[in-house]
Protein backbone atom coordinates (compact mmCIF):
# COMPACT_ATOMS: atom_id res chain seq x y z
CA UNK A 1 0.00 0.00 0.00
CA UNK A 2 1.52 3.37 -0.75
CA UNK A 3 1.52 6.23 1.50
CA UNK A 4 -1.18 7.89 -0.46
CA UNK A 5 -3.66 4.75 -0.23
CA UNK A 6 -2.69 4.88 3.60
CA UNK A 7 -3.53 8.21 3.87
CA UNK A 8 -6.83 7.98 2.10
CA UNK A 9 -7.16 4.96 4.65
CA UNK A 10 -6.63 7.53 7.69
CA UNK A 11 -8.88 9.96 6.38
CA UNK A 12 -11.99 7.26 5.23
CA UNK A 13 -11.63 6.22 9.22
CA UNK A 14 -11.81 9.57 10.57
CA UNK A 15 -14.63 10.84 8.48
CA UNK A 16 -16.32 7.30 9.83
CA UNK A 17 -15.53 8.07 13.61
CA UNK A 18 -16.90 11.73 13.26
CA UNK A 19 -19.80 9.65 11.18
CA UNK A 20 -20.08 7.53 15.15
CA UNK A 21 -20.03 10.82 17.10
CA UNK A 22 -16.33 10.02 17.90
CA UNK A 23 -14.22 13.21 18.21
CA UNK A 24 -11.33 12.54 19.62
CA UNK A 25 -9.07 11.21 16.80
CA UNK A 26 -6.66 13.73 14.84
CA UNK A 27 -5.19 13.41 11.77
CA UNK A 28 -1.20 13.98 11.03
CA UNK A 29 -0.50 17.22 9.16
CA UNK A 30 2.53 17.09 7.19
CA UNK A 31 4.47 20.53 5.24
CA UNK A 32 1.20 20.98 4.09
CA UNK A 33 2.01 20.74 0.35
CA UNK A 34 0.18 17.91 -0.51
CA UNK A 35 -3.90 17.84 -0.90
CA UNK A 36 -4.26 14.99 1.56
CA UNK A 37 -2.16 17.40 4.26
CA UNK A 38 -4.87 20.17 3.61
CA UNK A 39 -8.00 17.38 4.09
CA UNK A 40 -6.56 16.43 7.36
CA UNK A 41 -6.05 19.84 9.04
CA UNK A 42 -9.89 20.52 7.81
CA UNK A 43 -11.02 17.43 9.40
CA UNK A 44 -8.99 17.82 12.54
CA UNK A 45 -10.58 21.76 12.65
CA UNK A 46 -13.92 20.44 12.23
CA UNK A 47 -13.14 17.28 15.00
CA UNK A 48 -12.38 20.23 17.44
CA UNK A 49 -15.70 22.10 16.53
CA UNK A 50 -17.69 19.06 17.16
CA UNK A 51 -16.34 18.42 20.09
CA UNK A 52 -16.34 22.02 21.53
CA UNK A 53 -19.86 21.77 20.30
CA UNK A 54 -20.50 18.17 22.17
CA UNK A 55 -19.09 19.97 25.32
CA UNK A 56 -21.41 22.74 25.59
CA UNK A 57 -24.11 20.75 25.01
CA UNK A 58 -23.60 18.18 27.67
CA UNK A 59 -23.21 21.53 29.85
CA UNK A 60 -26.31 22.85 28.79
CA UNK A 61 -27.71 19.76 29.26
CA UNK A 62 -26.26 19.33 33.24
CA UNK A 63 -27.93 23.13 33.59
CA UNK A 64 -31.33 21.72 32.64
CA UNK A 65 -31.05 19.11 34.62
CA UNK A 66 -29.86 21.15 37.66
CA UNK A 67 -32.67 23.44 37.10
CA UNK A 68 -35.32 20.64 37.11
CA UNK A 69 -33.67 18.80 40.23
CA UNK A 70 -34.13 22.57 41.75
CA UNK A 71 -37.41 23.18 40.58
CA UNK A 72 -38.52 19.56 41.71
CA UNK A 73 -37.11 20.21 45.41
CA UNK A 74 -38.45 24.17 45.47
CA UNK A 75 -42.26 22.39 44.72
CA UNK A 76 -41.43 19.92 47.08
CA UNK A 77 -40.35 22.45 49.95
CA UNK A 78 -43.09 24.69 49.05
CA UNK A 79 -45.71 21.89 49.69
CA UNK A 80 -43.93 20.94 53.41
CA UNK A 81 -43.20 24.31 54.31
CA UNK A 82 -46.70 25.67 54.89
CA UNK A 83 -47.64 22.18 56.60
CA UNK A 84 -44.24 22.97 58.64
CA UNK A 85 -44.47 26.85 59.27
CA UNK A 86 -47.91 26.92 60.49
CA UNK A 87 -47.01 24.60 63.56
CA UNK A 88 -44.00 26.05 63.98
CA UNK A 89 -45.14 29.81 64.10
CA UNK A 90 -47.05 28.76 67.52
CA UNK A 91 -44.52 26.33 69.11
CA UNK A 92 -41.50 29.20 68.63
CA UNK A 93 -43.95 31.67 69.72
CA UNK A 94 -45.10 30.30 72.35
CA UNK A 95 -41.65 28.48 73.48
CA UNK A 96 -40.42 32.26 73.06
CA UNK A 97 -43.10 33.35 75.95
CA UNK A 98 -42.09 30.12 78.05
CA UNK A 99 -38.82 31.65 78.13
CA UNK A 100 -39.51 34.93 78.77
CA UNK A 101 -41.29 34.02 81.86
CA UNK A 102 -38.99 31.50 82.55
CA UNK A 103 -35.89 34.39 82.93
CA UNK A 104 -38.40 36.84 84.66
CA UNK A 105 -38.97 34.10 87.56
CA UNK A 106 -35.23 34.06 87.79
CA UNK A 107 -35.35 37.41 88.21
CA UNK A 108 -38.05 37.58 90.77
CA UNK A 109 -35.74 34.75 92.61
CA UNK A 110 -33.03 37.48 92.50
CA UNK A 111 -35.25 40.17 94.30
CA UNK A 112 -36.52 37.60 96.76
CA UNK A 113 -32.85 36.72 97.89
CA UNK A 114 -31.98 40.47 97.97
CA UNK A 115 -35.32 40.98 100.02
CA UNK A 116 -33.21 39.86 103.36
CA UNK A 117 -29.58 40.88 104.84
CA UNK A 118 -26.83 38.79 104.00
CA UNK A 119 -26.10 36.48 106.53
CA UNK A 120 -29.42 36.87 108.01
CA UNK A 121 -31.57 33.67 109.36
CA UNK A 122 -34.15 34.57 106.71
CA UNK A 123 -32.31 34.35 103.80
CA UNK A 124 -30.80 31.57 104.59
CA UNK A 125 -34.29 29.44 105.21
CA UNK A 126 -35.10 31.12 101.71
CA UNK A 127 -32.08 29.84 100.21
CA UNK A 128 -32.18 26.42 101.79
CA UNK A 129 -35.91 25.88 100.79
CA UNK A 130 -34.86 26.83 96.97
CA UNK A 131 -31.71 24.70 96.76
CA UNK A 132 -34.08 21.86 98.57
CA UNK A 133 -36.25 22.33 95.43
CA UNK A 134 -33.04 22.84 93.30
CA UNK A 135 -34.83 25.67 91.77
CA UNK A 136 -31.59 27.33 90.41
CA UNK A 137 -30.60 24.31 88.37
CA UNK A 138 -34.04 23.67 87.26
CA UNK A 139 -34.30 27.46 85.80
CA UNK A 140 -30.81 26.88 84.32
CA UNK A 141 -31.57 23.57 82.81
CA UNK A 142 -34.68 24.43 81.44
CA UNK A 143 -34.26 27.79 79.53
CA UNK A 144 -31.20 26.23 77.80
CA UNK A 145 -33.46 22.87 76.98
CA UNK A 146 -36.05 25.91 75.71
CA UNK A 147 -32.80 28.01 73.73
CA UNK A 148 -31.70 24.55 72.37
CA UNK A 149 -35.38 23.93 70.81
CA UNK A 150 -36.00 27.14 69.33
CA UNK A 151 -32.30 27.55 67.62
CA UNK A 152 -33.34 23.29 66.58
CA UNK A 153 -36.30 24.59 65.09
CA UNK A 154 -34.90 27.60 63.37
CA UNK A 155 -32.65 25.30 61.80
CA UNK A 156 -35.39 23.39 60.38
CA UNK A 157 -37.52 26.32 58.80
CA UNK A 158 -34.16 28.22 57.41
CA UNK A 159 -33.68 24.75 55.31
CA UNK A 160 -37.14 25.10 53.85
CA UNK A 161 -36.65 28.46 53.40
CA UNK A 162 -33.11 27.58 51.54
CA UNK A 163 -34.75 24.89 49.43
CA UNK A 164 -37.54 26.93 48.76
CA UNK A 165 -35.62 29.92 47.81
CA UNK A 166 -34.42 28.07 44.61
CA UNK A 167 -37.67 27.89 42.76
CA UNK A 168 -38.79 31.30 44.10
CA UNK A 169 -36.96 34.62 44.98
CA UNK A 170 -38.98 35.57 48.44
CA UNK A 171 -39.96 38.91 48.78
CA UNK A 172 -38.11 39.84 52.17
CA UNK A 173 -38.27 42.98 53.90
CA UNK A 174 -34.77 44.51 53.32
CA UNK A 175 -33.57 46.88 55.73
CA UNK A 176 -29.72 48.28 56.75
CA UNK A 177 -27.34 45.75 58.07
CA UNK A 178 -24.62 46.10 60.75
CA UNK A 179 -22.14 43.90 58.98
CA UNK A 180 -19.71 43.77 62.09
CA UNK A 181 -22.68 42.48 64.25
CA UNK A 182 -23.60 40.31 61.53
CA UNK A 183 -19.54 38.71 61.21
CA UNK A 184 -19.70 38.67 64.84
CA UNK A 185 -22.79 36.58 65.22
CA UNK A 186 -21.61 34.02 62.92
CA UNK A 187 -18.37 33.64 64.48
CA UNK A 188 -20.38 32.56 67.67
CA UNK A 189 -21.94 30.19 66.63
CA UNK A 190 -18.89 28.49 65.21
CA UNK A 191 -16.55 29.36 67.45
CA UNK A 192 -16.99 26.30 69.48
CA UNK A 193 -16.50 24.17 66.06
CA UNK A 194 -13.58 25.72 65.22
CA UNK A 195 -11.87 25.47 68.30
CA UNK A 196 -10.60 21.40 67.21
CA UNK A 197 -9.36 22.99 64.09
CA UNK A 198 -8.11 25.96 63.69
CA UNK A 199 -7.18 29.56 65.71
CA UNK A 200 -9.96 31.74 64.69
CA UNK A 201 -8.98 35.55 63.80
CA UNK A 202 -10.77 38.62 63.50
CA UNK A 203 -9.67 41.43 61.49
CA UNK A 204 -12.81 43.98 61.24
CA UNK A 205 -12.44 46.92 59.21
CA UNK A 206 -14.42 50.54 59.63
CA UNK A 207 -17.52 49.56 56.75
CA UNK A 208 -21.04 51.11 56.36
CA UNK A 209 -24.28 49.10 56.36
CA UNK A 210 -25.06 47.03 53.54
CA UNK A 211 -28.99 46.46 52.52
CA UNK A 212 -30.63 42.96 53.34
CA UNK A 213 -31.48 40.56 55.94
CA UNK A 214 -29.20 40.27 59.01
CA UNK A 215 -29.76 36.58 59.63
CA UNK A 216 -29.75 35.55 55.94
CA UNK A 217 -26.28 37.61 56.06
CA UNK A 218 -25.32 35.49 59.48
CA UNK A 219 -26.30 32.29 57.43
CA UNK A 220 -24.08 33.26 54.37
CA UNK A 221 -20.87 34.35 57.17
CA UNK A 222 -21.13 31.09 59.37
CA UNK A 223 -21.74 29.04 56.20
CA UNK A 224 -18.58 30.23 54.47
CA UNK A 225 -16.85 29.95 58.34
CA UNK A 226 -18.19 26.03 58.38
CA UNK A 227 -16.95 25.61 54.83
CA UNK A 228 -13.14 26.66 56.01
CA UNK A 229 -13.77 24.67 59.66
CA UNK A 230 -14.21 21.62 57.08
CA UNK A 231 -10.96 22.39 54.90
CA UNK A 232 -8.84 21.94 57.94
CA UNK A 233 -7.39 19.04 59.66
CA UNK A 234 -8.56 18.16 62.82
CA UNK A 235 -5.77 17.79 65.92
CA UNK A 236 -3.29 20.35 65.49
CA UNK A 237 -5.49 23.83 65.59
CA UNK A 238 -2.54 25.83 66.87
CA UNK A 239 -1.00 25.05 63.70
CA UNK A 240 -3.99 26.41 61.75
CA UNK A 241 -5.91 29.42 61.24
CA UNK A 242 -9.28 30.79 59.91
CA UNK A 243 -9.50 34.52 59.62
CA UNK A 244 -12.66 36.46 58.94
CA UNK A 245 -12.07 40.35 58.20
CA UNK A 246 -14.11 43.06 56.83
CA UNK A 247 -13.31 45.92 54.68
CA UNK A 248 -14.66 48.63 52.37
CA UNK A 249 -13.54 50.98 49.21
CA UNK A 250 -15.39 52.44 45.99
CA UNK A 251 -19.43 51.78 47.66
CA UNK A 252 -18.72 48.36 48.38
CA UNK A 253 -18.24 46.38 51.89
CA UNK A 254 -16.34 42.94 51.61
CA UNK A 255 -16.25 40.07 53.79
CA UNK A 256 -13.46 37.65 53.29
CA UNK A 257 -13.27 34.04 54.89
CA UNK A 258 -9.64 32.81 54.35
CA UNK A 259 -8.27 29.26 55.81
CA UNK A 260 -5.30 27.37 55.74
CA UNK A 261 -6.23 24.17 54.41
CA UNK A 262 -5.51 21.64 51.98
CA UNK A 263 -6.91 24.05 49.23
CA UNK A 264 -8.93 23.71 45.78
CA UNK A 265 -8.30 21.91 42.45
CA UNK A 266 -8.92 24.24 39.49
CA UNK A 267 -11.83 21.71 38.73
CA UNK A 268 -13.74 21.79 41.95
CA UNK A 269 -12.86 25.28 42.25
CA UNK A 270 -14.87 26.03 38.90
CA UNK A 271 -17.91 23.60 40.36
CA UNK A 272 -17.58 24.86 44.03
CA UNK A 273 -20.81 27.10 44.01
CA UNK A 274 -22.98 24.36 41.87
CA UNK A 275 -25.87 23.26 43.66
CA UNK A 276 -25.55 19.54 44.61
CA UNK A 277 -21.73 19.61 44.02
CA UNK A 278 -19.93 18.50 47.28
CA UNK A 279 -16.87 17.03 47.70
CA UNK A 280 -17.73 15.56 51.26
CA UNK A 281 -19.33 12.24 51.85
CA UNK A 282 -22.73 11.30 51.09
CA UNK A 283 -23.71 11.29 54.68
CA UNK A 284 -21.67 14.72 55.74
CA UNK A 285 -23.39 17.37 53.09
CA UNK A 286 -25.45 18.13 50.81
CA UNK A 287 -23.72 20.28 48.13
CA UNK A 288 -26.53 23.36 48.92
CA UNK A 289 -24.56 25.23 51.47
CA UNK A 290 -22.37 27.66 48.88
CA UNK A 291 -25.22 27.88 45.68
CA UNK A 292 -27.76 28.69 48.65
CA UNK A 293 -24.95 31.69 50.25
CA UNK A 294 -24.46 32.36 46.52
CA UNK A 295 -27.91 33.07 45.51
CA UNK A 296 -28.30 34.92 48.63
CA UNK A 297 -25.93 37.50 47.96
CA UNK A 298 -27.15 37.76 44.74
CA UNK A 299 -30.29 38.85 45.68
CA UNK A 300 -29.01 41.48 47.38
CA UNK A 301 -26.90 43.07 44.50
CA UNK A 302 -23.65 41.47 45.33
CA UNK A 303 -21.35 37.82 44.30
CA UNK A 304 -18.96 35.50 45.84
CA UNK A 305 -15.34 35.31 44.69
CA UNK A 306 -12.65 32.55 45.22
CA UNK A 307 -9.17 32.24 45.40
CA UNK A 308 -7.28 28.74 45.91
CA UNK A 309 -4.82 26.07 44.87
CA UNK A 310 -4.18 22.98 46.26
CA UNK A 311 -1.97 23.39 49.56
CA UNK A 312 -2.43 26.58 49.89
CA UNK A 313 -5.91 27.04 51.15
CA UNK A 314 -8.91 29.12 50.16
CA UNK A 315 -10.12 32.45 50.45
CA UNK A 316 -14.20 33.13 49.81
CA UNK A 317 -14.51 36.90 49.40
CA UNK A 318 -18.61 38.47 49.57
CA UNK A 319 -18.98 41.83 48.09
CA UNK A 320 -21.87 43.73 48.69
CA UNK A 321 -22.93 47.04 47.54
CA UNK A 322 -22.65 49.48 50.30
CA UNK A 323 -25.48 51.77 51.76
CA UNK A 324 -25.62 55.73 51.60
CA UNK A 325 -25.73 56.49 55.45
CA UNK A 326 -27.81 59.64 53.93
CA UNK A 327 -30.00 57.74 51.36
CA UNK A 328 -30.65 55.10 54.41
CA UNK A 329 -34.47 54.38 54.95
CA UNK A 330 -35.63 56.14 58.55
CA UNK A 331 -35.86 53.89 61.31
CA UNK A 332 -38.90 52.35 62.10
CA UNK A 333 -40.81 53.54 65.17
CA UNK A 334 -40.34 51.40 68.07
CA UNK A 335 -43.03 49.31 69.23
CA UNK A 336 -42.91 50.62 72.50
CA UNK A 337 -43.59 54.29 70.83
CA UNK A 338 -46.81 53.17 69.14
CA UNK A 339 -50.29 54.39 70.58
CA UNK A 340 -52.55 51.78 70.93
CA UNK A 341 -54.46 49.93 67.82
CA UNK A 342 -56.88 47.61 66.70
CA UNK A 343 -55.67 44.93 64.96
CA UNK A 344 -57.72 42.35 63.21
CA UNK A 345 -56.03 39.61 62.58
CA UNK A 346 -57.51 36.49 59.68
CA UNK A 347 -56.33 33.13 59.70
CA UNK A 348 -57.73 29.60 59.30
CA UNK A 349 -54.99 28.27 61.95
CA UNK A 350 -57.26 28.88 65.21
CA UNK A 351 -54.06 28.14 67.41
CA UNK A 352 -52.18 30.57 65.78
CA UNK A 353 -54.93 33.32 65.89
CA UNK A 354 -54.21 32.56 69.80
CA UNK A 355 -50.83 33.02 69.42
CA UNK A 356 -51.14 36.44 67.62
CA UNK A 357 -53.96 37.47 69.99
CA UNK A 358 -51.45 37.06 73.05
CA UNK A 359 -48.01 38.48 71.37
CA UNK A 360 -49.99 41.62 70.31
CA UNK A 361 -52.83 41.80 73.00
CA UNK A 362 -50.24 43.45 75.57
CA UNK A 363 -49.80 46.65 73.50
CA UNK A 364 -52.57 46.67 71.18
CA UNK A 365 -56.82 45.57 70.87
CA UNK A 366 -56.80 42.62 68.58
CA UNK A 367 -59.97 41.12 66.91
CA UNK A 368 -59.63 37.69 65.46
CA UNK A 369 -60.98 36.03 62.35
CA UNK A 370 -61.34 32.53 61.30
CA UNK A 371 -61.38 33.30 58.08
CA UNK A 372 -61.93 35.70 55.08
CA UNK A 373 -65.87 35.72 55.06
CA UNK A 374 -65.88 36.24 58.90
CA UNK A 375 -63.53 38.71 58.71
CA UNK A 376 -65.27 41.13 56.00
CA UNK A 377 -68.68 40.31 57.85
CA UNK A 378 -67.16 42.15 60.76
CA UNK A 379 -66.14 45.10 59.00
CA UNK A 380 -69.56 45.38 56.59
CA UNK A 381 -70.67 45.47 60.69
CA UNK A 382 -68.94 48.50 61.53
CA UNK A 383 -65.80 47.18 63.08
CA UNK A 384 -63.29 49.66 61.82
CA UNK A 385 -59.00 48.26 62.47
CA UNK A 386 -56.26 50.10 61.98
CA UNK A 387 -54.18 47.48 60.76
CA UNK A 388 -55.70 44.11 59.17
CA UNK A 389 -52.91 40.69 59.14
CA UNK A 390 -54.16 38.48 56.73
CA UNK A 391 -53.23 34.98 56.17
CA UNK A 392 -52.89 34.35 52.40
CA UNK A 393 -53.49 31.25 51.71
CA UNK A 394 -57.13 30.12 53.53
CA UNK A 395 -60.19 28.01 52.19
CA UNK A 396 -63.01 29.56 50.36
CA UNK A 397 -62.01 33.65 50.53
CA UNK A 398 -57.72 33.75 51.05
CA UNK A 399 -55.61 36.83 51.67
CA UNK A 400 -56.37 37.86 47.81
CA UNK A 401 -59.94 37.81 47.91
CA UNK A 402 -59.98 39.60 50.90
CA UNK A 403 -57.80 42.48 50.08
CA UNK A 404 -59.31 43.06 46.69
CA UNK A 405 -63.68 43.35 48.25
CA UNK A 406 -61.33 45.86 50.76
CA UNK A 407 -59.97 48.00 47.38
CA UNK A 408 -63.49 48.15 46.41
CA UNK A 409 -65.30 48.98 49.86
CA UNK A 410 -62.95 50.67 51.88
CA UNK A 411 -59.58 51.19 49.78
CA UNK A 412 -58.28 52.94 53.24
CA UNK A 413 -58.29 49.71 55.01
CA UNK A 414 -57.03 47.67 51.82
CA UNK A 415 -53.73 49.99 51.54
CA UNK A 416 -53.23 49.22 55.43
CA UNK A 417 -53.44 45.49 55.17
CA UNK A 418 -50.28 42.89 55.90
CA UNK A 419 -50.08 39.64 54.69
CA UNK A 420 -48.85 36.20 56.71
CA UNK A 421 -47.65 33.10 54.49
CA UNK A 422 -46.56 30.21 55.20
CA UNK A 423 -44.25 29.65 51.53
CA UNK A 424 -47.25 27.93 49.64
CA UNK A 425 -48.15 30.52 46.35
CA UNK A 426 -50.30 30.06 43.65
CA UNK A 427 -49.39 32.08 39.98
CA UNK A 428 -52.28 34.10 41.49
CA UNK A 429 -51.08 34.84 45.15
CA UNK A 430 -47.44 35.51 43.21
CA UNK A 431 -48.97 38.05 40.97
CA UNK A 432 -50.19 39.83 43.64
CA UNK A 433 -47.02 39.79 45.87
CA UNK A 434 -45.16 41.46 43.06
CA UNK A 435 -47.84 43.81 42.76
CA UNK A 436 -47.58 44.83 46.14
CA UNK A 437 -44.04 44.07 47.79
CA UNK A 438 -42.99 44.32 51.25
CA UNK A 439 -45.99 43.60 52.56
CA UNK A 440 -45.50 39.90 53.46
CA UNK A 441 -44.09 38.34 56.60
CA UNK A 442 -42.91 34.46 56.37
CA UNK A 443 -44.23 32.25 59.02
CA UNK A 444 -43.08 31.58 61.43
CA UNK A 445 -43.16 35.02 62.83
CA UNK A 446 -41.38 36.32 65.58
CA UNK A 447 -42.70 38.94 68.32
CA UNK A 448 -40.26 41.76 67.18
CA UNK A 449 -41.37 41.13 63.59
CA UNK A 450 -44.70 41.27 64.16
CA UNK A 451 -44.59 44.47 66.25
CA UNK A 452 -42.36 46.20 63.77
CA UNK A 453 -45.13 45.27 61.00
CA UNK A 454 -47.83 46.99 63.13
CA UNK A 455 -45.50 49.68 64.15
CA UNK A 456 -44.41 50.62 60.13
CA UNK A 457 -47.99 50.06 59.10
CA UNK A 458 -49.09 52.43 61.80
CA UNK A 459 -46.49 55.00 60.82
CA UNK A 460 -46.98 54.82 57.03
CA UNK A 461 -50.73 55.78 57.99
CA UNK A 462 -49.94 59.44 60.19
Amino acid sequence: MTDADARLSQVYEMLVALASNHFERRLEVGDGTEELDAVAAGLNMLAEELAAREQREREVQLRISQAERLAAVGQLAAGVAHEVNNPASFVLANTADVLERLREVSAVLARVRALFPPGSEERRRVGELLDRADVDAALSTSTEMLEESVAGLDRVVAVIADLHAFSRIESEHLRSVDVEAVVNEACKLVQKQASYRARLTRRLGVTGPVRGDHHRLVQVVAGLLVNAIHAVPEGAPEQNEIEVGTASSRGEVRVWVRDTGAGMTPEVRARVFEPFFTTKPTDSGTGLGLSIAAEIVRRYGGHIDVKSEPGEGSTFTVTLPAVDVALAPAPVPSATAVSRARVLIIDDEKALLKVFARLLGVRHEVVLATGGREALALIEGGLVPDVVLCDLMMPEIDGVAVHDELARSHPALAERMLFMSGGTYTPRTQRFLDQHPGRVLPKPIKRADLEEAVARSLAARS
